[in-house]
């Protein structure tokens, strides 16, 4: 009982955060987007999918590797913090050269509309993301929930102050949007590798190859999964500009980029999930822990999807002008998607925590295939809607797909897993007024 009532203090206060996390979002996506327009919002978005897909091809599932084995204290803090820097500068040479080659032969073919000095700026982001997923995981691991919070929030700050000073103080257009990003990233990875050092009481830069074969073991799964997964939830960005144009993304992504707003609310308490599971908690209680949290996190996404389904069309408007009045359906579309694919990350985390990261990669394989196929069939058919649609029923047939599985190698009721009961509405409303308190907090100040 004690362990559960842990878990809910640590995913109440991470669910807060995130709800700070999304409020400066909100603020940052809302500034682009009027200071750009739909097009220019769209070229920005294209640019930045370039460091996010490299990000993704070489991030070998380190981050959560370290994660696991600071969490099962198999390995010394300060080892995983030294070999895990090194592993982080390896991979982000690797993904500097990878993403030149990309630009200078084959810009025309992957990012058309795009122009090079956009797409050269955005590659000088990829060693502050890659040090950033390699190292903040660590954090969880050491238990420092608290740290971990606070580290994202302020780091929400300051892009949002970087996009208020570039974009409206100084009008840099495309080039200061990229540049929030890239100052933010060197400023916090710096942060990020002083706070480790303090907290793991120093740092062993001696490569240990037995801990480096364990990581890249484990995180092979882990990178195949989380390289499918990027490639489900982007590949429509690159189908809606190949098939339409850069200021159609822009539009689309006004939607999706709310979606993803709300996937934060499934990854906050998902990532706490995975370091309970990975360090033993709830013994063999865990099957029926893992039920529960994730029936609670659906319950939770359908009574944050409702009011949005109803009002997010008319927020939409007034926040961001009325340039992306035809955001509105997309996201309204993709809402549906938005509670199937939090109950989806549920599993998934679960899964990696478990040590079976290599079924979640493959249920990512479903998700990948579904998506692609319904994106060609639909956008040539509905536009923008297609895509939307193309999403959401995508993350139908993944969650429906990850319970099937999830329920047969556990040995659960299929029924049992998804049914809500009582103690499930008590969390989902425990969760639900932290999320009121939080913003209510946030406004009053």
């Amino acid at each position: 009982m004690e362990k559960t009532g842990s878990f809910t203090k640590n995913s109440l206060m991470t669910i807060g955060s995130q709800g700070i996390i999304i409020l400066f979002g909100m603020g940052s996506s809302i500034i682009v987007a009027r200071a750009l327009n739909p097009e220019g919002k769209g070229i920005y978005t294209m640019a930045v999918l370039l460091p996010a897909f490299l990000m993704s091809f070489v991030n070998g599932g380190i981050g959560l590797a370290a994660l696991y084995f600071t969490g099962n204290r198999k390995y010394e803090p300060q080892v995983i913090l030294g070999n895990s820097i090194i592993a982080a500068c390896t991979h982000s040479l690797l993904a500097i050269v990878v993403g030149f080659i990309i630009i200078t032969f084959f810009q025309d073919q992957i990012f058309p509309g795009i122009a090079y000095r956009y797409l050269i700026v955005a590659l000088l982001i990829v060693p502050f993301q890659v040090i950033l997923s390699f190292l903040l995981p660590m954090m969880l691991g050491l238990q420092e929930v608290f740290s971990y919070n606070i580290f994202q929030v302020l780091y929400s700050v300051s892009i949002f102050t970087m996009v208020v000073f570039l974009l409206i103080g100084l009008d840099t257009g495309v080039t200061g949007a990229i540049s929030t990003e890239l100052l933010s990233g060197f400023l916090f990875s710096v942060v990020l590798c002083m706070m480790l050092i303090k907290k793991t009481k120093g740092i062993s830069f001696s490569i240990n190859k037995a801990y480096l074969i364990d990581a890249y073991r484990y995180g092979a799964k882990l990178y195949i999964g989380g390289l499918l997964f990027l490639l489900s939830n982007r590949i429509n960005l690159i189908l809606i500009n190949r098939f339409l144009a850069p200021a159609t993304v822009g539009v689309f992504t006004i939607g999706m980029g709310l979606i993803e707003k709300g996937w934060l609310v499934a990854d906050a308490i998902g990532v706490i999930l995975f370091s309970r599971i990975a360090s033993n908690g709830e013994g063999n209680n865990q099957e029926n822990f893992i039920a529960q949290v994730f029936r609670t996190t659906t319950l939770l996404m359908v009574f944050i999807v409702i009011p949005l389904y109803f009002w997010g069309g008319r927020l939409i408007v007034l926040l961001y002008s009325p340039s992306f009045q035809s955001a509105v359906d997309p996201f309204q579309i993709l809402l549906p998607g938005l509670i199937a694919s939090s109950g989806w990350r549920i599993i998934e985390y679960a899964l990696k925590g478990r040590g079976n990261p290599g079924i979640a990669a493959l249920l990512m394989v479903v998700s990948l295939v579904a998506n692609v196929t319904l994106n060609l069939i639909l956008i040539p058919i509905a536009g923008l809607n297609g895509a939307a649609w193309a999403t959401s029923l995508s993350a139908v047939v993944t969650l429906l797909s990850a319970i099937y599985v999830f329920c047969r190698i556990s040995g659960q009721m299929r029924m049992q897993f998804v049914m809500i009961n009582k103690n499930d509405l008590i969390l989902c409303k425990q969760l639900i007024s932290s999320l009121a308190t939080n913003l209510r907090s946030i406004i009053i100040k």
